[in-house]
């Protein structure tokens, strides 16, 4: 399921015209890299972020058939040209991001679910975003 939900939120993302190119799943590597300077923006990287085990309702315990919620988080990177093309552009991709995710049948089925959005970098030249998502996994 882990794989599934990975290359499900690669697609949606790749699906969105301005990260059609700069969508990634790891940092490092050959692929292009949030840490790198050079890296042509806006660019999308998908983090798996950890797995919760849901309790069985019936019996107070975790489930022994390991329903679980997937949570990833999706760290946009946007230039920061001035306020105006922060408004007309870069917001308007933020939000372009979660309308492409949330609601989305996964491979299991079940919706993405939106969580929360928050800013983690501001730069000279760019800011970052950290979005979450989350699915059930069964």
């Amino acid at each position: 399921m882990l794989a599934q939900a990975t290359s499900d939120l690669f697609g949606y993302l790749t699906g969105i015209p301005a990260l059609a190119q700069t969508t990634g799943l790891a940092v490092g590597g050959a692929l292009p890299d949030p840490g790198d300077a050079l890296v042509k923006l806006p660019a999308a990287w998908i983090l798996f972020a950890g797995e919760e085990t849901l309790e069985d309702e019936r019996v107070g315990q975790p489930s022994v058939l390991g329903n679980g919620v997937l949570t990833f988080w999706v760290m946009l990177y946007i230039p920061y040209k001035g306020q105006a093309d922060l408004l007309a552009t870069q917001l308007p991709l933020l939000e372009a991001v979660k309308q492409a995710i949330h609601g989305q049948t996964a491979s299991t089925g079940k919706r993405w679910q939106f969580q929360a959005s928050h800013l983690v970098l501001i730069n000279t030249d760019r800011m970052g975003y950290r979005l979450i998502f989350s699915v059930d996994s069964i």
